[in-house]
């Protein structure tokens, strides 16, 4: 386990070297509560940002989207 402690901190090195090589590191880095290794994992999945028409559509598919709920949403079922 002592021996993969150092290579696991190579590992954040070179990945995080590979992502600010991109300039949508910057763009996505500046999201609240991305930090710089989030953002590196997140960058191979999302691909490009600039495909989404806007903000929210962005952080909805990254799984960062706001959630707004009101008292009438509730529904009355069977069980409750």
């Amino acid at each position: 386990m002592d021996a993969l402690d150092g290579l696991k901190r190579e590992a954040k090195k070179a990945m995080l070297a590979e992502a600010k090589r991109h300039p949508e590191f910057r763009l996505v880095r500046s999201c609240p509560g991305m930090g710089p290794i989030r953002t590196a994992e997140l960058l191979p999945i999302v691909v490009t940002p600039f495909r989404f028409q806007n903000k929210r559509g962005f952080w909805s598919y990254c799984g960062l989207g706001v959630v707004m709920r009101s008292s009438s949403d509730w529904v009355r079922t069977q069980t409750g």
